[in-house]
């Protein structure tokens, strides 16, 4: 069997295709030749398979991804939710901030003891708003105290959406600014919301803080210049709805008249931002005073993640928006998260947050970082009802907790894995260009002298249109890409293609067929043998009689034989007797 096998290799080896082979199993090939090749041949091989298993491996971690990007109109996806901070956000009503610092600066001692127990409330309320700065300075000072009635305070100090924004349109339609906007609570105390989803859409009704109820009152104003009841549902309190979603866009139930906004070609926000000189920031000033602005997605809240837009007091622009859908393809959805590097709709679920995006996600992260960290939360953070708010005191701890979270979040195994905060597999990234407004452009949007607006108003003016057409990049499996990678290394290391594995498969086919067929008759050629020796075991003493019976008709034969060989001979003998008197007979004729 063994020389069988060296035969048909040593066949296969001469006949064979692959490179090298042939040099290994040639008849005129000495030693060194055949050792050569055979070694040459096993590392390439073994090079081959490392570099696959290499590229399998990473495969498996990250699979190649097809990008595929085409235009769609942009009814499509909905505009962007719109935020708006004022650079000043309490009002002097309740407190005279002014007053109270010129006496903070001149005398420490007198300003602990003339302080009302009203206006320190309130001061420490709204100047945890401030930066670190500025907390680290009121800390001194209010160490003690421990109020949990921080959001309602800044609620009650901060200015109402009329007093922040002189004049608002909505698609080229004036209407009231405060039923366009919605007041939230961020970082930055409260600021104004334009298209955001309804509370119990964003968050866990049952598990947030009642300090979020602000989100429920969210409006948009009847127009009178439009008459049809239709138009006006727009205008109404916004219900939850589940007309929208990331991942399965608009229903065809969404109608254009509900939260959120479609996107549209030539839709428009203008909105006229002003204060009042005299309500200058005396509270925690800046270096330059501007509004601040955000976009974001309908279904998230502002974070501190999100990136800052600002436009300086005095400043017209106009703000194009263009956006950018990126889709992962239902295929995808069989890979692990990590591997596709997204969540599909439904895939993770948040504490606080019904809706996933990868913003709530790593805020509400960073909040049960900083609760593990100082045991309270900042007051804008999301948290349960009795979960406590930082004082001014505890500030230095929750600003370092998050500036301390992202490095937390990449470094350590526990953060990654409870937190994983990836991307949504259908995601919308708004892009924003600028463009300065003349006066003229200013004033056939607005009259100054209508909205009462006068020198004593510092003012800015923004206009935010969309564009026609958004860009959407589908990710798909790239199917052959590691066929098409190991392929290559294939005939790169081997000189193999698919005839060279369909040869070595049809050899190794055949060979074991030969194989089994010389085992199978070896074994029948046995089996055959052991049944005739059990066969003939019972007649051996029949044999032998018949033996005895053979030898008789033997003996009985050569008797015959000879006899009958006696005859012949004795007939032979008178016919020689009868030639020998004729020729007599003859010779004496010829005589006479």
């Amino acid at each position: 069997m063994l020389n069988s096998i060296k035969n048909n290799l040593n066949s296969f080896a001469k006949d064979s295709t692959i490179h090298g082979v042939h040099f290994i199993a040639g008849e005129n090939r000495n030693k060194i030749t055949r050792i050569f090749w055979a070694l040459s041949f096993i590392c390439a091989t073994s090079t081959f398979i490392f570099h696959v298993h290499r590229s399998y491996e990473k495969w498996k971690i990250k699979p190649d991804i097809a990008m595929r990007k085409h235009q769609k109109f942009v009814g499509e996806i909905p505009f962007p939710a719109l935020t708006i901070c004022s650079p000043v956000f309490a009002k002097d009503n309740f407190v005279d901030y002014e007053n109270l610092y010129r006496h903070y600066s001149s005398n420490l001692e007198s300003f602990r003891n003339n302080i009302t127990s009203k206006e320190a409330n309130y001061l420490i309320s709204n100047m945890q708003a401030c930066s670190p700065g500025y907390l680290t300075i009121s800390a001194q000072v209010f160490h003690r105290h421990t109020d949990n009635n921080t959001v309602k305070l800044l609620n009650q100090s901060s200015f109402d959406v009329d007093e922040i924004m002189a004049s608002c349109s909505y698609n080229s339609v004036v209407s009231e600014c405060s039923k366009l906007f919605n007041r939230v609570l961020t970082d930055k105390g409260f600021c104004y919301t334009f298209n955001m989803q309804g509370f119990s859409t964003i968050f866990n009704a049952d598990v947030i803080s009642k300090d979020f109820d602000c989100y429920k009152r969210t409006k948009i104003a009847k127009s009178p210049f439009y008459t049809d009841p239709s138009y006006n549902k727009l205008f109404t309190d916004v219900k939850p709805t589940k007309e929208w979603s990331l991942d399965q866009g608009f229903s065809t139930k969404h109608s254009e008249h509900e939260i959120p906004v479609v996107a549209q070609k030539g839709l428009s926000i203008a909105l006229y931002l002003h204060h009042k000189k005299k309500d200058a920031d005396n509270l925690c000033p800046a270096l330059f005073s501007a509004f601040n602005y955000y976009f974001h997605l309908p279904n998230e809240i502002l974070t501190p993640m999100h990136l800052r837009q600002f436009v300086p007091f005095g400043q017209k622009k106009f703000v194009s928006l263009s956006a950018r859908a990126y889709k992962t393809n239902e295929g995808l959805r069989k890979l692990k998260p990590k591997v596709r590097d997204c969540y599909f709709e439904g895939e993770k679920k948040l504490k606080f947050f019904k809706s996933y995006t990868k913003r709530n996600c790593e805020f509400e992260c960073m909040t049960n970082y900083t609760l593990k960290i100082c045991g309270c939360s900042k007051f804008s953070m999301p948290r349960e009802q009795n979960t406590s708010i930082c004082t001014v005191y505890q500030a230095r701890c929750y600003y370092m907790a998050m500036n301390e979270w992202p490095i937390y979040n990449r470094t350590l195994k526990k953060a990654t894995e409870s937190c994983n905060c990836l991307d949504t597999c259908t995601n919308i990234k708004y892009k924003v260009n600028y463009e300065e407004l003349s006066e003229e452009s200013l004033h056939r949007h607005i009259d100054l002298k209508d909205q009462g607006i006068t020198e004593k108003d510092e003012f800015s003016f923004l206009i935010f249109t969309f564009g026609d057409h958004f860009i959407i990049e589908e990710e798909d499996y790239a199917p052959y890409a590691l066929q098409n990678y190991t392929g290559g290394l294939l005939g790169l290391f081997i000189g193999c293609s698919i005839l060279s594995l369909i040869e070595i498969l049809y050899f190794t086919v055949s060979t074991l067929s030969i194989m089994f067929k010389k085992i199978t008759n070896s074994e029948l050629e046995k089996n055959d043998i052991k049944v005739n020796v059990i066969d003939v075991k019972p007649t051996i003493f029949k044999m032998q009689e018949y033996n005895v019976e053979l030898q008789k008709f033997r003996l009985e034969v050569n008797y015959r034989f000879k006899d009958f060989q006696r005859k012949i001979n004795k007939r032979d003998a008178e016919f020689a007797s009868v030639l020998t008197s004729i020729n007599k007979k003859m010779n004496s004729l010829k005589e006479f």
